[in-house]
Protein backbone atom coordinates (compact mmCIF):
# COMPACT_ATOMS: atom_id res chain seq x y z
CA UNK A 1 0.00 0.00 0.00
CA UNK A 2 3.09 2.50 0.88
CA UNK A 3 4.37 1.25 -2.39
CA UNK A 4 1.42 2.58 -4.24
CA UNK A 5 1.06 5.35 -2.39
CA UNK A 6 4.58 6.73 -3.35
CA UNK A 7 4.01 5.89 -6.99
CA UNK A 8 1.37 7.58 -6.97
CA UNK A 9 2.65 10.40 -5.69
CA UNK A 10 5.46 10.57 -7.91
CA UNK A 11 3.52 10.16 -10.54
CA UNK A 12 1.45 13.42 -9.38
CA UNK A 13 4.98 15.42 -9.52
CA UNK A 14 5.92 14.57 -12.62
CA UNK A 15 2.41 15.28 -14.17
CA UNK A 16 2.14 18.70 -12.35
CA UNK A 17 5.60 19.17 -13.59
CA UNK A 18 4.77 18.30 -17.34
CA UNK A 19 1.59 21.05 -17.00
CA UNK A 20 4.01 23.63 -15.09
CA UNK A 21 6.37 23.34 -18.18
CA UNK A 22 3.70 23.75 -20.63
CA UNK A 23 2.42 26.82 -19.18
CA UNK A 24 5.36 28.38 -18.92
CA UNK A 25 6.25 27.82 -22.37
CA UNK A 26 2.96 29.10 -23.59
CA UNK A 27 3.24 32.19 -21.45
CA UNK A 28 7.13 32.39 -22.40
CA UNK A 29 5.97 32.20 -26.10
CA UNK A 30 3.27 34.98 -25.71
CA UNK A 31 5.33 37.62 -24.25
CA UNK A 32 7.73 37.04 -26.29
CA UNK A 33 4.85 37.44 -29.30
CA UNK A 34 4.13 40.84 -27.37
CA UNK A 35 8.10 42.01 -27.31
CA UNK A 36 7.84 41.66 -30.86
CA UNK A 37 4.55 42.85 -31.75
CA UNK A 38 6.04 45.73 -29.85
CA UNK A 39 9.27 46.62 -31.61
CA UNK A 40 7.48 46.18 -34.94
CA UNK A 41 4.78 49.02 -34.28
CA UNK A 42 7.46 50.91 -33.43
CA UNK A 43 8.44 51.36 -36.84
CA UNK A 44 5.55 50.78 -38.57
CA UNK A 45 2.77 52.96 -36.85
CA UNK A 46 4.54 56.23 -37.66
CA UNK A 47 3.99 55.35 -41.12
CA UNK A 48 0.09 55.68 -40.61
CA UNK A 49 0.29 58.17 -37.63
CA UNK A 50 -1.60 54.86 -35.98
CA UNK A 51 -2.34 53.08 -32.78
CA UNK A 52 -1.71 49.29 -32.02
CA UNK A 53 -5.38 47.71 -31.21
CA UNK A 54 -4.72 44.60 -29.80
CA UNK A 55 -2.20 43.39 -32.23
CA UNK A 56 -3.92 45.32 -35.47
CA UNK A 57 -2.14 48.53 -36.59
CA UNK A 58 -4.87 51.14 -36.98
CA UNK A 59 -4.15 54.70 -38.86
CA UNK A 60 -4.62 56.91 -41.71
CA UNK A 61 -2.83 57.07 -44.94
CA UNK A 62 -3.08 59.71 -47.29
CA UNK A 63 -6.24 60.69 -45.53
CA UNK A 64 -7.76 56.84 -46.08
CA UNK A 65 -8.12 54.86 -42.92
CA UNK A 66 -6.02 51.34 -42.98
CA UNK A 67 -5.53 48.47 -40.56
CA UNK A 68 -2.84 46.08 -41.24
CA UNK A 69 -2.58 42.65 -39.44
CA UNK A 70 -1.61 38.75 -39.61
CA UNK A 71 -4.39 36.31 -39.53
CA UNK A 72 -3.30 32.83 -39.03
CA UNK A 73 -5.13 29.53 -41.07
CA UNK A 74 -4.40 25.49 -40.16
CA UNK A 75 -2.32 24.81 -43.03
CA UNK A 76 -2.44 21.34 -44.00
CA UNK A 77 -1.36 18.32 -42.36
CA UNK A 78 2.17 17.12 -43.02
CA UNK A 79 3.99 13.91 -41.16
CA UNK A 80 5.14 16.18 -38.06
CA UNK A 81 1.84 17.81 -37.25
CA UNK A 82 -0.39 21.01 -38.89
CA UNK A 83 1.68 23.69 -39.91
CA UNK A 84 0.17 27.11 -39.53
CA UNK A 85 0.16 29.45 -42.58
CA UNK A 86 0.44 33.30 -42.01
CA UNK A 87 -0.82 36.14 -44.19
CA UNK A 88 -0.29 39.98 -43.26
CA UNK A 89 -3.37 41.94 -44.55
CA UNK A 90 -3.17 45.64 -45.78
CA UNK A 91 -7.15 47.06 -45.54
CA UNK A 92 -7.74 50.57 -47.20
CA UNK A 93 -11.56 52.21 -46.64
CA UNK A 94 -11.50 52.60 -50.41
CA UNK A 95 -15.03 53.99 -50.59
CA UNK A 96 -18.13 52.89 -52.61
CA UNK A 97 -17.93 51.57 -55.92
CA UNK A 98 -20.23 49.84 -58.88
CA UNK A 99 -18.50 46.23 -58.90
CA UNK A 100 -15.99 44.01 -57.08
CA UNK A 101 -12.53 43.80 -58.56
CA UNK A 102 -9.18 42.03 -58.04
CA UNK A 103 -5.38 41.93 -58.96
CA UNK A 104 -3.13 39.10 -59.19
CA UNK A 105 0.29 38.96 -59.93
CA UNK A 106 0.91 35.68 -61.76
CA UNK A 107 2.41 33.81 -65.03
CA UNK A 108 0.38 34.33 -68.59
CA UNK A 109 -1.05 31.60 -69.97
CA UNK A 110 -3.79 29.34 -68.62
CA UNK A 111 -1.56 27.09 -66.38
CA UNK A 112 -0.10 30.61 -65.53
CA UNK A 113 3.63 28.87 -66.58
CA UNK A 114 4.28 32.23 -68.58
CA UNK A 115 5.96 35.45 -67.58
CA UNK A 116 4.63 37.08 -64.57
CA UNK A 117 2.71 40.32 -64.36
CA UNK A 118 0.17 41.85 -62.90
CA UNK A 119 -3.85 40.71 -63.98
CA UNK A 120 -6.54 42.60 -63.59
CA UNK A 121 -9.78 40.70 -63.09
CA UNK A 122 -13.53 41.70 -62.99
CA UNK A 123 -16.71 40.69 -64.13
CA UNK A 124 -17.90 43.75 -65.46
CA UNK A 125 -16.11 44.24 -68.47
CA UNK A 126 -16.87 48.08 -68.73
CA UNK A 127 -15.28 48.49 -65.78
CA UNK A 128 -12.05 46.48 -66.41
CA UNK A 129 -11.83 49.31 -69.57
CA UNK A 130 -11.87 52.26 -66.77
CA UNK A 131 -9.97 50.71 -64.40
CA UNK A 132 -6.76 50.07 -67.16
CA UNK A 133 -7.69 53.71 -68.40
CA UNK A 134 -7.27 54.74 -64.88
CA UNK A 135 -3.82 53.02 -64.35
CA UNK A 136 -4.38 50.49 -61.89
CA UNK A 137 -1.94 47.89 -63.79
CA UNK A 138 0.89 50.73 -63.45
CA UNK A 139 -0.33 51.97 -59.58
CA UNK A 140 0.80 48.23 -59.11
CA UNK A 141 4.01 48.02 -60.92
CA UNK A 142 6.32 48.68 -57.96
CA UNK A 143 5.29 45.57 -56.03
CA UNK A 144 6.23 42.62 -57.71
CA UNK A 145 9.02 41.16 -55.09
CA UNK A 146 6.00 39.16 -52.73
CA UNK A 147 3.46 40.24 -54.44
CA UNK A 148 -0.04 40.38 -52.63
CA UNK A 149 -3.29 39.37 -54.11
CA UNK A 150 -5.62 43.15 -54.25
CA UNK A 151 -9.36 43.03 -53.71
CA UNK A 152 -11.75 45.36 -53.89
CA UNK A 153 -14.97 44.75 -52.34
CA UNK A 154 -17.81 47.02 -53.37
CA UNK A 155 -20.06 46.17 -51.06
CA UNK A 156 -18.28 47.02 -47.65
CA UNK A 157 -15.38 49.56 -50.25
CA UNK A 158 -12.53 47.61 -48.74
CA UNK A 159 -9.35 47.58 -50.72
CA UNK A 160 -7.02 44.78 -49.13
CA UNK A 161 -3.81 43.16 -50.02
CA UNK A 162 -3.15 39.33 -48.84
CA UNK A 163 0.27 38.59 -48.93
CA UNK A 164 1.49 35.18 -49.91
CA UNK A 165 1.37 32.55 -47.11
CA UNK A 166 4.44 32.23 -44.87
CA UNK A 167 4.81 29.69 -42.13
CA UNK A 168 5.93 32.02 -39.74
CA UNK A 169 4.54 35.09 -38.24
CA UNK A 170 6.48 37.53 -39.89
CA UNK A 171 5.60 41.40 -40.17
CA UNK A 172 7.16 43.91 -43.00
CA UNK A 173 9.90 45.86 -42.76
CA UNK A 174 9.39 49.24 -42.38
CA UNK A 175 10.54 50.30 -45.98
CA UNK A 176 8.53 46.83 -47.30
CA UNK A 177 5.23 48.76 -45.58
CA UNK A 178 5.66 51.91 -46.55
CA UNK A 179 5.81 50.58 -50.59
CA UNK A 180 2.53 49.02 -49.49
CA UNK A 181 0.83 51.72 -48.34
CA UNK A 182 1.92 53.98 -51.48
CA UNK A 183 0.80 51.74 -54.19
CA UNK A 184 -2.58 51.23 -52.28
CA UNK A 185 -3.65 54.75 -51.92
CA UNK A 186 -2.63 54.83 -55.90
CA UNK A 187 -4.60 52.18 -56.47
CA UNK A 188 -7.87 53.61 -54.32
CA UNK A 189 -7.60 56.65 -55.62
CA UNK A 190 -7.60 54.87 -59.54
CA UNK A 191 -10.53 53.11 -57.98
CA UNK A 192 -12.23 56.55 -57.45
CA UNK A 193 -12.01 57.67 -60.92
CA UNK A 194 -13.09 54.40 -62.10
CA UNK A 195 -15.12 52.95 -60.14
CA UNK A 196 -17.78 55.33 -58.81
CA UNK A 197 -21.08 54.52 -57.61
CA UNK A 198 -23.71 53.84 -60.86
CA UNK A 199 -26.56 56.96 -60.36
CA UNK A 200 -29.75 56.27 -59.68
CA UNK A 201 -31.47 56.29 -62.78
CA UNK A 202 -33.76 59.51 -63.48
CA UNK A 203 -37.74 59.49 -63.60
CA UNK A 204 -38.67 58.18 -67.01
CA UNK A 205 -39.93 60.97 -70.21
CA UNK A 206 -42.89 59.80 -71.28
CA UNK A 207 -43.64 62.04 -74.60
CA UNK A 208 -46.52 64.27 -74.63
Amino acid sequence: MLGFLIFMFVLLLVFGGVIAGIVFLVRASSRAGKKHFDDVSTSLLPLIAGTAQGQKLVGTYAGTSVVASIVVQAGTSDGDGRTNEYYFLTTFAAGPGSADWSLAYEGDGVLHSGQKSWHLKTKDHELETRLAEAGVLGAAAPWTDGAPTITYRAKDGSLTATSPRTYKKTWPAAAAFANHLAVLAALVECNRRANGTVPAAGPAVTAG
